[in-house]
């Protein structure tokens, strides 16, 4: 321990030590400073740069507060390892004698995460970069993350991710995290923030299980606007225009397939179905039919009904043709209208009386992942009640489809590519030039939205 002994000083003049100009070159050093009494309890405590807030308050003690032992002053060396919200922490003490009956401690405190080497690569990379302990603090974070995500540029040690990004953001990250955790596998996902006091933009996020010594297992985030990626990555940007290529030819090839399937299902079958129907009803008025075979011709003719609304029902599903002649609002409101009449559950349908002039793959898109998610919700979520709301506000033309059902992950689903509907209506908005959000927990029901420009 480091030992500075002054001549003798009067008990008032104790109060030169926390005097404005120490706290002022206090607060303007890189780590916490604590001024403690000979049994570790806080009188003064300046945060410094390192972290949001003292990791000590003012008339706690340090020993408890830091996990420190109890002779802390006394039997050990300058080095001292404590511990702040799972962070290991270098404490280095100094003593101060006030007079020969006094003394005080002053402690600085400095985050501890083994070797700084990985913070100087980490550093030095082009991408925002933080890490994290599972409970959501941040242990660290490099300049570029600092800058674009703290605002005014503030230290984010010790800080809650709720006070850093917005809360939509941050729900988003923390469900990540969670998956990360529980898997120990890497993930990744986008989305976008609107919000001007964070971080306004489209980012990708990659977030993976690290660990620190001394620590339990952490989370390391890389996050990147997506735009930036595609300017600054030539071949970034020759794969993404190689893949909408190829994903629009393939959404091509699916939308002619499913069109021919519901032109043999209406004309073939459909036109099958109603001429048995029409043989069954002439043979019912013959006079020779007997009663027991006309009560089953009468059961025929309901299946026969009930089959060719299925026919109908289903190959207006596969391929919309009244689309382009109709437009979208009476086509999605129709379609909704019948999914509506077979089914129990309840439909909240808002449908923008004005909707502005959108080109054909807008409009496909818009109603297919309409479909898709209606769907869904009617076969798989054990759902009570779906809210279908298409509206143009403020330049964008907006699709949401709520429902109340059992809900899933959807960061797991997002990480396996769980179900061939979710992949077809992100790619869908896409390849449209929009965007979709799936945000979804289990028993707290889906909701999606899609998202589109309109200029």
């Amino acid at each position: 321990m480091n030992t500075y002994t002054r001549p003798c000083m009067t008990p008032m003049e104790t109060d030169l030590l926390l005097s404005p100009l120490f706290l002022a070159l206090a607060n303007d050093q890189d780590d916490c400073l604590l001024v403690c009494d000979a049994h570790g309890k806080v009188i003064h405590a300046v945060a410094g740069k390192t972290f949001a807030e003292p990791p000590v308050l003012r008339g706690e003690n340090i020993h408890d507060r830091l996990q420190l032992p109890v002779n802390t002053f006394t039997d050990l060396g300058t080095n001292i390892l404590g511990q702040f919200r799972e962070q290991p922490c270098d404490i280095r003490v100094q003593r101060v004698d006030i007079h020969p009956e006094q003394a005080l401690y002053l402690c600085r405190v400095r985050p501890l995460s083994g070797a700084l080497s990985w913070q100087n690569w980490l550093e030095s990379l082009p991408a925002p970069i933080a890490v994290r302990d599972r409970n959501g603090y941040f242990l660290w974070a490099n300049t570029l993350f600092i800058r674009r995500f703290a605002g005014n540029g503030a230290c984010i040690a010790g800080r809650h991710i709720r006070s850093v990004l917005c809360a939509e953001d941050a729900d988003k990250t923390l469900a990540a995290d969670h998956y990360v955790l529980e898997t120990g596998r890497s993930t990744l996902f986008e989305y976008t923030c609107s919000d001007r006091q964070c971080a306004e933009g489209h980012y990708l996020v990659l977030q993976g299980p690290c660990r620190l010594p001394g620590q339990d297992a952490g989370i390391i985030s890389v996050v990147e606007e997506k735009e930036k990626l595609r300017m600054e990555m030539p071949s970034f940007q020759e794969t993404e225009i190689r893949y909408q290529r190829l994903a629009r030819h393939l959404m091509a090839q699916l939308d002619n397939h499913n069109a021919a399937l519901a032109r043999d299902l209406h004309d073939v079958l459909g036109q099958t179905l109603i001429g048995i129907k029409l043989a069954i009803h002439n043979a019912m008025g013959r006079q020779d039919v007997p009663p027991s075979l006309a009560e089953a011709m009468q059961y025929w003719m309901v299946l026969l009904d009930e089959s060719i609304t299925f026919i109908r029902s289903f190959t207006s599903g596969l391929h919309p043709r009244h689309l382009q002649e109709f437009g979208l609002k009476r086509t999605l409101r129709t379609w909704l209208e019948q999914s509506r009449l077979h089914s129990d559950i309840a439909f909240d349908i808002r449908i923008d009386e004005e909707l502005p002039k959108l080109n054909a793959d807008v409009k496909n898109a818009c109603l297919r992942i309409a479909q898709e998610a209606v769907t869904n919700s009617l076969r798989h979520a054990s759902a009570t009640r779906v809210q279908v709301d298409l509206h143009h506000r403020n330049g964008y033309l907006t699709l949401n489809i709520i429902d109340d059902g059992n809900g899933f992950c959807a960061q797991e689903a997002r990480e396996h590519q769980a179900g061939l509907g979710l992949v077809s209506m992100s790619e869908r908005a896409h390849l449209s030039g929009g965007k979709l959000n799936i945000t979804s927990n289990p028993g707290t029901g889906t909701t999606i939205t899609a998202i589109w420009p309109i200029t």
